[in-house]
């Protein structure tokens, strides 16, 4: 398994398990807190500030650990070598994520120009995000699995 596909398994299921973990803790933030408004814009901005880093952050922390796990079984030159192959499959899941979340943006933004609540708009930007990155994560392995 070359390092590529490792770094994408590894995002993919990190991805899947980052997002589990911040819709647990948000949920159980709302379960706890009866005076909790849907509609308080300044609620949800904080906790899509909170989602953005906290991915940075475990992408960061997967690449470094998944250097240091080459480095230990002997295959750091696959780590830093970036070909034509790399860089096309790199433009072609982020065009994909891109697209997506450009479709959840655009469901977002129909939500208020429908008159719905605030939450809607919120709620349906923070699922495009998981979802994007999910979809973008799986077309970078799946471009790796055949080849191109």
């Amino acid at each position: 398994m070359t390092t590529q596909i490792k770094r994408c398994i590894i995002f993919l299921v990190g991805n899947i398990a980052v997002s589990a973990m911040y819709l647990a803790v948000f949920a159980s933030r709302i379960a706890q807190n009866p005076l909790w408004n849907p509609d308080n814009p300044v609620w949800w901005a904080r906790a899509i500030l909170i989602y953005v880093p906290v991915q940075i952050i475990f992408r960061i922390l997967c690449m470094i650990v998944l250097a240091g796990y080459n480095a230990a079984t002997g295959e750091p030159e696959a780590v830093d070598r970036e070909d034509e192959l790399d860089k096309s499959i790199d433009l072609k899941s982020t065009s994909l994520t891109s697209g997506v979340f450009m479709v959840f943006f655009l469901a977002a933004v129909a939500t208020q120009a429908f008159a719905l609540p605030i939450h809607w708009l919120f709620t349906i930007l923070v699922v495009g995000m998981i979802i994007s990155g999910l979809i973008g994560d799986a077309a970078s392995l799946m471009h790796y699995r055949r080849g191109y």
